[in-house]
């Protein structure tokens, strides 16, 4: 298995399938081992009980990392009742417990879980969210979990999020009432609080028995590859480009715009393209613009097919603009490529 490396673009999107129990950071350690890239960042940590789709950059594309961190995520989640935990999932330590009585089965039974359905109606929204105290936020320069693992509980400060859609899958009622869910939801958005926060709410308690990742963002779970097979590619290609070539083919690895596809579009030609890359001022006509300039709006630059940048309209004089750069992703020699 030759590695090339130094002759093609490794810069990209690999979407990976990661599995339970595997770590987020054990993804990025496969992704370095397969393409031969140090620099790979992951969007979107992945608790080890969960799995589903993992957006992995690689190369270059890791400094867009800070632009895709904020994509809305979508996931199925199995919330199970009758038992709340310290983590909110099923690896925790028992908290709280109610076992239904019989009449109480038969009640969720003749009403078809109406109390549920009615409570799940009600998650959507702006709403507030304390974050768990197992998870990776941090206090003082320290993630939470490492207090909660010394038996701490440490004041946090809860966050805003939106919960934009539920839509129920499936009830099910065994020994306990068990819910499968999708939801659509902002960053930051902890579904295990979600299923406790609803266990508490009915009086039930719950945990997130089982959390697939569906969606972050445009890239999708069907699109993801699993880490066997990622190896199995891997061992099958004779070189690097061979491999990329079959990544690409695969609908698994792809080019860094496809994250910025939903942004408001700059198209440059070659020489305002060179001078943006050299930090040279680049201005535009108002005329020259497709829609109004909004403040503080972030605008994909692109060059023909190529992405050039992350970057804001600055106001120059009447009726003109200054592209104010955040993040340049490629350099001349990619322009030069290009054409």
């Amino acid at each position: 298995m030759a590695l090339l490396t130094d002759q093609i673009n490794w810069s990209g999107v690999l979407l990976v399938n990661k599995p339970v129990q595997a770590t987020s950071f054990s993804m990025i350690g496969l992704v370095r081992k397969l393409t031969g890239i140090r620099r790979v960042g992951h969007i979107g940590t992945l608790d080890p009980f969960a799995d589903g789709l993992l957006p992995v950059c690689i190369g270059r594309a890791t400094a867009a990392v800070q632009f895709m961190e904020s994509f809305d995520k979508t996931y199925q989640v199995q919330i199970q009742f009758g038992r709340a935990t310290d983590t909110q999932d099923l690896t925790g330590q028992t908290t709280d417990e109610h076992q239904l009585t019989a009449d109480a089965r038969r009640q969720c039974l003749e009403s078809d879980f109406s109390n549920i359905r009615q409570a799940v109606t009600e998650m959507t929204g702006v709403q507030e969210q304390l974050p768990p105290m197992y998870s990776a936020v941090k206090k003082d320069g320290r993630p939470l979990y490492a207090y909660a693992r010394e038996g701490k509980t440490i004041e946090r400060e809860t966050r805003m999020i939106e919960v934009k859609s539920v839509k129920i899958i499936k009830i099910s009622l065994d020994e306990h009432i068990s819910i499968w869910l999708d939801i659509d939801c902002s960053k930051g958005t902890y579904i295990r609080t979600l299923a406790d926060t609803l266990g508490r709410k009915l009086g039930y308690f719950a945990h997130a028995a089982a959390l697939t990742r569906t969606r972050c963002g445009p890239y999708r779970l069907d699109q993801a590859g699993d880490p066997e097979q990622l190896s199995a590619w891997r061992h099958t290609t004779e070189d690097d480009q061979a491999y990329q070539n079959l990544l690409k083919q695969e609908g698994c690895f792809t080019t860094l715009s496809t994250a910025f596809d939903q942004w408001p579009r700059l198209n440059l030609n070659p020489d305002q393209t060179d001078r943006l890359v050299c930090g040279q001022p680049v201005l535009l006509s108002a005329e020259s613009l497709s829609q109004p300039v909004v403040r503080n709006q972030l605008y994909g630059v692109f060059c023909g097919t190529l992405f050039i940048a992350a970057a804001r309209l600055m106001c120059h004089e009447e009726r003109s603009y200054r592209i104010k750069t955040e993040r340049v992703f490629v350099d001349r020699a990619d322009i030069s490529r290009q054409s």
